[in-house]
């Protein structure tokens, strides 16, 4: 792949980050780059992650999943808000491996301990661009994803869910 030579606007509708080796591939390479290496990753691996600024996400931040409601039937796509970066890329593959390669798959309103270690996460469903998803809800430092008593801080991961379950 060549190096572009002007990337495209961080946070416009059309730029995606696409995680290779935790860089953009589509300020590196260009967006036609980055659509061929999100084709040959869901041809081989049946499954990518984008990861990026949202400027409708809570925390101007999304890392989000594609492929695993076809590779896995019955399995929705995953969504982070909170920012945590390339930590986002990590976790999707171990909710792969620790879910649904063993023919888990959460709903909203379930909870996690396979994720972070000493930690539980919540699963809640939310509505991006059309398609129905499963927000994975981060705990605070005191291990809670309820929307009443975790840290206001964490709070805005709770924002756009339909279906809530520890947020009531």
């Amino acid at each position: 792949m060549a190096k572009r030579d002007k990337a495209p606007t961080p946070g416009s509708r059309e730029h995606q980050h696409m995680i290779e080796e935790g860089r953009c591939l589509s300020c590196e390479y260009g967006h036609e780059a980055a659509d061929k290496f999100r084709l040959e990753a869901l041809a081989n691996h049946g499954w990518t992650g984008a990861i990026g600024p949202d400027q409708s996400s809570p925390y101007g931040f999304r890392y989000q999943t594609e492929g695993f409601r076809t590779k896995y039937p019955g399995a929705l796509d995953i969504q982070f808000v909170y920012p945590i970066g390339k930590l986002a890329h990590a976790l999707a593959c171990l909710y792969k491996e620790k879910h649904l390669d063993k023919g888990i798959f959460p709903k909203p309103g379930d909870k996690s301990t396979n994720l972070l270690e000493g930690y539980t996460v919540e699963f809640a469903q939310v509505f991006s661009e059309g398609q129905r998803l499963l927000r994975v809800i981060l705990p605070d430092q005191t291990n809670s994803t309820n929307y009443k008593t975790m840290d206001q801080k964490y709070r805005g991961q709770w924002e756009g869910v339909v279906l809530e379950s520890s947020r009531s």
